[in-house]
């Protein structure tokens, strides 16, 4: 009840008069329009804020739900692979396995990253950051492992793998023991290829 009180307080303002009777004089005609242009005025600041608030909803929580960001649709895997551990024979890998797991990358490039498009849109300009980890610490020990960028399109529901050259930024005896990560900051959709 207090809350209608204030709002009928807002809407009539400090020129209220309420309706004019007979006979009008100057000064009741005078308020009757200052009155128009208060109300007027409470009108267009509550047509803004409720704009505003309606916009705000929209674009911090509906649209994020509705249509995510092409980077919450990109899977991002990182391993080390520098080809020299043996690798088991790929016969008869049967239905449902990994066909990359038989993809191999070298002592040059030894950082086997695969990107994933869990999206029904093709998705390209994709940056993401590399970073590997001693277990129990972490300070990351890649070099140059931010901003990183591939243009590659990836179709809906595919991946892509590649190998990446890496430098530690001190000496590692064995690479393959460090935990390996990634994280995609930027994606966009894009057309699909004609």
């Amino acid at each position: 009840m207090k809350t209608r009180a204030i709002a009928k307080a807002v809407w009539d303002g400090p020129f209220y008069i309420g309706p004019l009777s007979q006979p009008v004089s100057l000064g009741d005609v005078v308020l009757k329009l200052l009155e128009t242009v208060w109300r007027t005025a409470v009108g267009v600041v509550a047509l803004v804020v409720t704009s505003t608030i309606g916009i705000a909803l929209w674009v911090m929580v509906v649209e994020p739900w509705v249509y995510p960001p092409a980077k919450d649709k990109v899977t991002i895997e990182v391993s080390y692979d520098d080809g020299s551990a043996s690798m088991p024979p790929a016969i008869n890998l049967g239905p449902g396995t990994d066909p990359g797991a038989a993809f191999r990358c070298t002592e040059d490039y030894p950082l086997k990253i695969r990107l994933s498009n869990l999206s029904g849109s093709p998705i390209g300009n994709i940056s993401f950051s590399i970073g590997a980890r001693r277990d129990g610490f972490t300070r990351n020990l890649i070099q140059r492992g931010n901003w990183l960028q591939t243009d590659r399109v990836l179709p809906p529901n595919t991946w892509w793998m590649n190998c990446w050259p890496v430098g530690f930024s001190e000496r590692i005896e064995e690479p393959i023991s460090l935990r390996f990560s990634g994280a995609v900051s930027a994606a966009s959709y894009v057309e699909p290829e004609q």
